[in-house]
């Protein structure tokens, strides 16, 4: 399989302190194959070609620009996966995924530096998992390690206005930034179990380690990462045009 993606966006923030406007373009091509090796194992190959244009200008509030960016970048990126099936139950996958994001319109602005623009935020994820479905029952778990430089996050920063003056009223605000070399590791669970035919119990766990690994801020945990969550939910039908659900989902501490 194969595609193209093409993304245009406009955006404009305005405040007090002037309007801040951002025109990006987002041009990606990609592909993907797949292939039987034997009966029972498949390789997967997948590769994404992405490019970005940011034209980022900053006014004050009589409209004056003080600051006009242009911050393009390109990037190109693999995945490469193993997929066995020990029986037809049960199915184990080994996955390598290269991964990017670009920062969004909106975080290019509001940047803890004040500085214009954000670097794009790069990666690598490898992932070991497995499914197992018997009649009612289905189970899948996956171990993780993700592994990413400039990741593109937020925290609370305490900003005055106007600052200059005796007095400035002070507040907190949120503000992007990029950290330098995180690592998150991971195990996901999830389960599915039907006790008759008219109803489904869910359930679901996610455990993370979240560490910043480079930089000045090495060794602390990474901001608004969750170390657990969990999941539970139910689902009745008591016929084809009629169903009723619950869900609810408890998440853990993280550090902002």
């Amino acid at each position: 399989s194969y595609g193209i993606d093409l993304i245009s966006s406009s955006y404009e923030l305005s405040t007090r302190f002037g309007p801040d406007t951002n025109d990006q373009n987002i041009r990606a091509a990609y592909g993907q194959l797949e292939y039987a090796v034997t009966p029972k194992l498949s390789a997967t190959y997948g590769a994404r070609y992405s490019t970005v244009d940011n034209h980022i200008v900053r006014k004050d509030s009589s409209l004056v620009t003080y600051g006009d960016v242009k911050n393009d970048d390109e990037v190109f990126v693999n995945s490469l996966g193993l997929n066995y099936t020990l029986n037809p139950n049960t199915n184990i996958f080994i996955r390598a995924d290269e991964n990017f994001r670009f920062a969004k319109i909106d975080e290019q602005t509001n940047t803890v530096s004040g500085d214009i623009g954000l670097k794009n935020q790069t990666g690598i994820s490898y992932e070991l998992g497995g499914k197992f479905i018997k009649d009612k029952f289905n189970f899948d778990a996956v171990i993780s390690r993700l592994e990413l430089k400039n990741e593109i996050t937020s925290t609370t920063v305490n900003s005055c206005w106007p600052c200059e003056n005796p007095g400035a009223y002070f507040y907190n605000e949120i503000k992007n930034l990029n950290l330098d070399q995180t690592t998150k590791d991971s195990l996901l669970i999830n389960t599915k179990y039907s006790p008759t035919d008219f109803l489904q119990l869910i359930f679901g766990a996610e455990f993370i380690d979240a560490n910043i690994t480079g930089g000045t801020h090495s060794g602390k945990k990474t901001p608004g990462v969750a170390n657990k969550t969990f999941s539970f939910g139910a689902t009745w039908t008591p016929s084809s045009n009629i169903s009723h659900s619950i869900d609810s989902k408890w998440i853990g501490k993280q550090y902002l």
